[in-house]
């Protein structure tokens, strides 16, 4: 083996999370390692010390990156290495490039001590030999640790189509009808702030922009309806996207709207005797496309990826249609053959995450390169609502939201081996969940307006 030249530096890297229910941080001490000059072998690290610097308990997280020229794997093999780290449970982990729990519960002000161990590449080929090579390791903070579900209700009047996006600071916002009249709710740091649209609609969908500005849309007899929030006038600027004919309807679901990264929003809906249609706002208008033209009335919701790529999720003949709008011309795929009410969720590498029930249970798929793989990952036939929502975490791990026959409310989250559910101890026909920037999930209910908080 060739020993010369072959230089490791580790830096320990921190991140910091704040959120309107609780400070947590990390702080660790010393913050570099630097291994030094070696060919193949092992180094274990002097200790670190880990600090919740917040005042709340935290689960701290660890996780890796590759080097310029060198892969994080499970152990040394050709321009591979590997990195354990100590557990809490006097044992060693190997580090990998998604989150994983260093300590499950550091009250705010304690401290942890770590070490890490270092194995080099097996084999290093040129150019690597003389390379410095760079790690790091990142540590998070999430708030809450341990995790407990929290409940609020927010308005005692019977409400129904809620829809719950995080908005600014972490904190929730949540649109809703009752009795056919819209409403908005937000959590301003302090109380809950309840204001009317002073309009008429169902099933509005919530959603903020990159300048934490929330826009909604909703559907009403035959208009297809926007607002957005006017910062200079405090006021909701409000527009028709589309009509149907009388004899007719136009309809959303949740997640029907996203807002691209010039602030525009796309929207996706049904339109009766035309079939599934996607709306942008281009300034001055909406340019009105066709999807499809199958006639059917089930569910259909969008997702942006990479460079506001457009995806749409939606129920097709016989089957779940994924539709990606290429070079303004969609291209539309099958990703199973059932029909049940679908949702959508795009990562940071531009992959759909999708789920949905069969009639053996609750299923997952996901796009691998140019084919689609899908799995049950919960034995259960169907509840009879279907109700189904899908989102990824900053470490592109999906979250999956869904009811029983109860109902009561479950989360199914892949933490990156194997796939954990949570009951959320709450019962509901209609919900939406979303996922704040510090991974809280937030659950907006039915049965009078109510939250749930994962802390």
């Amino acid at each position: 083996m060739n020993k010369k030249g072959l230089v490791f530096a580790l830096s320990v890297l921190l991140s910091f999370y704040q959120c309107a229910w609780a400070v947590v941080g990390v702080q660790v001490t010393p913050d570099n390692w630097d291994i030094g000059e070696g060919g193949p072998g092992e180094w274990t690290s002097p200790e670190f010390t880990v600090k919740n610097i917040g005042n709340e308990t935290a689960k701290i997280n660890i996780r890796g990156t590759d080097t310029q020229n060198w892969t994080l794997g499970p152990g040394p093999g050709i321009n591979m290495f590997s990195v354990d780290f100590t557990h809490n449970t006097g044992g060693w982990d190997t580090v990998k490039k998604i989150d994983l729990a260093l300590h499950n519960g550091m009250d705010g002000g304690s401290s942890y001590n770590f070490s890490l161990k270092f194995r080099a590449p097996g084999v290093i080929t040129p150019p690597t030999l003389t390379t410095l090579q760079n790690f790091a390791i990142t540590l998070s903070a999430v708030s809450p640790a341990i995790g407990s579900w929290q409940f609020q209700t927010i308005d005692t009047r019977n409400i129904s189509y809620p829809c719950v996006a995080a908005g600014p600071n972490c904190r929730p916002s949540i649109a809703y009808s009752i009795s056919g009249s819209l409403y908005f709710a937000k959590w301003d740091g302090a109380v809950w702030v309840i204001e009317s649209l002073n309009e008429n609609g169902w099933n509005p969908c919530v959603v903020f922009d990159a300048n934490n500005i929330p826009h909604i849309v909703w559907y009403a007899n035959n208009e297809l309806k926007y607002a957005v929030w006017n910062v200079n006038s405090s006021a909701w600027d409000k527009k028709t996207i589309d009509t149907s004919p009388p004899e007719g309807s136009l309809t959303i679901t949740k997640r029907s709207v996203v807002i691209d990264s010039l602030g525009n929003p796309n929207v996706c809906y049904r339109k009766y005797g035309v079939g599934l249609c996607y709306a942008k706002w281009n300034g001055v208008s909406w340019d009105i496309q066709i999807v499809d033209s199958y006639q059917y009335s089930g569910s259909a919701r969008i997702a942006l990826g990479a460079n506001n790529d457009v995806h749409i999720v939606y129920t097709g003949l016989n089957s779940i249609k994924y539709a990606r709008l290429i070079d303004n011309s969609w291209s539309i795929e099958t990703v199973d053959q059932v029909t049940n009410q679908p949702s959508i969720a795009i990562d940071s590498q531009n992959v759909p995450h999708v789920a949905y029930w069969t009639s053996s249970g609750l299923k997952y798929a996901k796009k691998d390169g140019q084919s689609w793989y899908s799995y049950i990952i919960l034995n259960s036939a169907p509840p009879p609502t279907q109700g189904i929502d899908i989102d990824v975490d900053n470490n592109d791990l999906p979250y999956i939201a869904y009811n029983l026959y109860m109902p009561n409310l479950y989360i199914a989250k892949w933490d990156g081996y194997m796939w954990v559910f949570n009951q959320i101890g709450a019962a509901a026909n209609s919900f939406s969940m979303a996922l704040g920037s510090n991974n809280n999930i937030f659950y907006a209910m039915d049965g009078g307006l109510r939250i749930g908080i994962w802390r």
